[in-house]
């Protein structure tokens, strides 16, 4: 016995991992230590737990791995004064179902518990089980003497068990093999069958001696012994179950009478009765016939099996692989009468005779596996079909929406798969020491460089395989700079703009509003404004699809008067970076030291105006202001335009 702690009853979880199962049995196998039984935990219902899906997965997960092991649990739920359940939640989930009574767990043993646990083992047709002599020695319990042992034993024997344990969780010190005779009393029903099949044949009647001739008169009759034979006309079969039974009577004085128990509770006093038996288990019938003198004879006594209607299961370990697939196949059989012929159909044309075979699937495609089992009276049963897929080898390809952008900038990936077994899992990396497990992710990169991008994708099965590599370029933030001139002076001014991009990825295209519905194109354009105020702005596109946005100054045509006013020049402009969605900024006029700038400045003529007006001179300085007054008016005066 190999104790397997897979499964704990107080979390009721599974607590081993498959791979761990069969790591465990693999390597007993791996030793030569084949048909080893494996005891998956303990009590699985002690707490409630709905346990018998997890038992029948580890069950399935031991056979795939030792064909000839043996899956065993000890299940306590029948105890002194349970009422007989509906069911057995753990029959079918192991190979062989034990069963924990405890009749001497304190004071006077109540051994009308293990008559209960029998009863409710029949009823539920539990065929592979196996008792337990009670095995507790802790607190107010006891462990019980030889002589309760024994009763413990009888009272389980021959109720239809393959065998039987006597397990000792000492608590107590030694107090199972310290108590006087406890070892000779194991000792002695080691040695005893648990399920003997049949009672010794009575003893063969003595013919009658042959009358010896003589002169007497007629000899007197000599009484034969009474000999009651019995015969049924089926012993075992699926449920309901109906048997003729037949007794004969000889010898003795008739006429006869006859009693018959069915082994169920039911009875009769029919010489040749009929009884249909409905409930799936073993049963002993016997029967007691009495001749005219009260002489009972006993007829050997005739065991009756009833079984399920044939059924099978089947089961497949791993029902999908990639580009080729082993399977290992389970066929479990149930009811019926054994042995069982076994003809697995694989769904790809290839059979086997096997109860539990492997297959190798070699080609893509989708297949069904049935199992039909026939069993001794030649009576079958198909499984339900078991759906196997092998897909074809996964491969992807990913994609990206942008190859070249300007930083920062947000970049969408997407992939594709083909083949391979859903679900899929995602490992992008984007070259900057980030990464993403969605499957379409997004990532924004904020410095300028050449960046490769992975992916390395897992399907359900464990397959790993990586599409191509993306490359995304990343350019520095697009920025320009931007000035006018002049930017104010008297109405049909006529202005110069001119922008120059920094950053970005070239070409670059430039789009002009010049504020009064007008717009132009180019990185050097002339406007001419009637009077009034406007705000023209620029637009520069970039060959990654960056762009900027901005004001470009305010400009000012005076409409004409009798006060003219000279033009005013200026520069505006800047350098605004800006990435993805254009940026505004309005840019500060450069200062005079900076700009190539066209400075104006104006004064009253004294001799204009004791001529009678109020006429203007102006004068206009292209560069630097003149730093000296009088050399700038002497200057000046040189150039005055006089209106």
């Amino acid at each position: 016995m190999v104790w397997v702690p897979a499964y704990d009853n107080s979390t009721c979880v599974q607590t081993m991992s498959d791979a761990e199962i069969l790591r465990a049995v693999t390597d007993n196998v791996s030793a030569g230590h084949l048909g080893l039984r494996y005891q998956i935990g303990d009590e699985p219902t002690a707490n409630g737990c709905a346990a018998a899906p997890v038992y029948t997965h580890i069950t399935q997960l031991v056979h795939s791995a030792d064909p000839t092991a043996k899956t065993w649990v000890a299940d306590d739920q029948f105890q002194v004064g349970d009422p007989v359940l509906a069911g057995v939640p753990m029959k079918g989930t192991v190979d062989i179902l034990a069963f924990d009574v405890y009749p001497c767990q304190s004071g006077p043993c109540d051994y009308s518990a293990i008559d209960s646990a029998v009863q409710q083992i029949h009823a539920a047709n539990v065929t592979n089980w196996e008792f337990i002599i009670q095995d507790f020695s802790s607190g107010s319990w006891r462990w019980p003497t030889p002589a309760e042992v024994q009763a413990q034993f009888s009272h389980w024997q021959g109720a239809g068990a393959i065998g039987y344990w006597v397990f000792a969780w000492d608590y107590q010190a030694q107090l199972v093999t310290a108590q006087s005779g406890n070892v000779a009393a194991l000792q002695t029903i080691n040695g005893l069958a648990v399920n003997p099949t049949s009672l010794p044949p009575p003893p063969s009647p003595s013919p009658s001696p042959s009358p010896s001739p003589s002169p007497s008169p007629s000899p007197s009759p000599t009484t034969t012994p009474l000999v009651v034979t019995d015969a049924a006309s089926v012993t075992s079969g699926p449920s309901p179950l109906t048997v003729t039974f037949a007794a004969n009577a000889s010898g003795g004085s008739g006429p006869f009478s006859y009693q018959w128990t069915f082994g169920d509770g039911q009875s009769s006093s029919s010489q040749n009765p009929s009884h249909t038996y409905t409930i799936n288990a073993h049963y002993t019938v016997n029967l007691i016939a009495k001749d005219a003198n009260q002489t009972v004879g006993n007829a050997t006594p005739i065991d009756i099996t009833v079984t399920p209607a044939l059924s099978v299961s089947a089961s497949v370990l791993r029902a999908a692989g990639d580009g080729s697939l082993t399977a290992a196949f389970t066929g479990s059989p149930a009811g019926g009468a054994g042995p069982y012929v076994f003809a697995w159909a694989f769904g790809d044309g290839q059979s086997s005779n096997a109860q539990n075979p492997s297959h190798t699937y070699g080609a893509v495609g989708a297949y069904s596996a049935r199992l039909t089992v026939t069993d001794s009276r030649s009576v079958s049963a198909t499984s339900s079909s078991l759906s196997i897929m092998v897909n074809a080898m996964p491969a992807a390809t990913a994609t990206a929406n942008l190859a070249a952008v300007d930083a920062p900038a947000a970049v969408g990936f997407t992939s594709s798969v083909s083949g391979g077994t859903a679900p899929f899992g995602y490992w992008w990396t984007f070259g900057d020491g980030s990464a993403s497990i969605t499957q379409d992710p997004s990532h924004v990169y904020a410095t300028a460089g050449t960046y490769t991008v992975g992916l390395v994708m897992t399907d359900a099965l464990g397959t790993s395989f990586s599409p191509n590599s993306l490359t995304i370029k990343v350019y520095p933030s697009l920025g320009v700079v931007a000035s006018a001139n002049p930017v104010s002076g008297p109405a049909r001014l006529s202005v110069t703009f001119v922008a120059a991009a920094t950053g970005g990825l070239g070409p670059f295209t430039y789009s002009w509003s010049f504020g009064d519905g007008a717009t132009g194109t180019g990185p050097s354009v002339s406007h001419t404004y009637k009077a009034g105020t406007y705000q023209p702005a620029l637009t520069v596109h970039d060959a990654a699809g960056g762009s900027w946005q901005g004001a470009v100054g305010t400009i000012t045509a005076i409409r004409h008067s009798a006060k003219r006013t000279a033009p005013t020049t200026g520069l505006t402009g800047g350098a605004l970076p800006s990435s993805g969605p254009a940026s505004t900024s309005q840019p500060s006029s450069a200062p005079p030291s900076q700009s190539p700038s066209l400075v104006a400045a104006h004064y009253a003529d004294p001799q204009r105006r004791s001529g009678g007006g109020d006429g203007w001179r102006f004068l206009a300085l292209v560069g630097s202001f003149v730093a000296a007054v009088g050399g700038a008016l002497s200057l000046a005066r040189r150039l005055v335009l006089r209106t």
